[in-house]
């Protein structure tokens, strides 16, 4: 049984393969620019990992192309007064028979999560769309912190 994406759903998705096509017709008979799907892939993949370590190891702001908006990393302190925000350290409440939770006493009591600032994006209906890393940007950045390589903007 199939069942289709809903009448309000994006149906044109482009993927890194409908890139390279677009990428072979803006080349057009110059052989000298023509690339292997293979290559033009390593070329992509590093591009982005090269702007992935200067935001987490440098703390550069990236300004996205097009007039999207910038990507950066920020910390904020943690609100003590509404723990139940964080997940509780079920080791340590058996231990002393009471609710503790994880304040992240690695990081100095700071929060740090990717921010896309957006106030300057030319997107309609802009307020729709948010920015989710994927798990291994997410752990690179645990990493970075838990090491303390670089620190961020508050």
């Amino acid at each position: 049984m199939f069942f289709s994406r809903g009448p309000n759903k994006i149906k044109n998705l482009h993927t890194l393969k409908d890139i390279y096509d677009f990428y072979l017709i803006s080349v057009g008979e110059n052989e000298l620019y023509k690339v292997s799907f293979k290559t033009f892939k390593n070329i992509i993949t590093k591009y982005y990992l090269a702007i992935l370590d200067d935001i987490l190891y440098k703390g550069v702001e990236y300004k996205l192309p097009y007039r999207l908006g910038q990507i950066r990393i920020i910390k904020r302190k943690i609100n003590i007064n509404n723990l139940t925000r964080f997940g509780i350290d079920w080791v340590e409440s058996v231990k002393h028979g009471k609710q503790i939770y994880h304040l992240n006493n690695h990081s100095r009591g700071f929060v740090y999560r990717f921010k896309w600032i957006k106030q300057n994006a030319l997107i309609p209906n802009l307020y729709f769309y948010k920015f989710v890393p994927s798990r291994m940007i997410k752990r690179k950045l645990a990493q970075v912190i838990k090491n303390k390589q670089c620190d961020y903007f508050e």
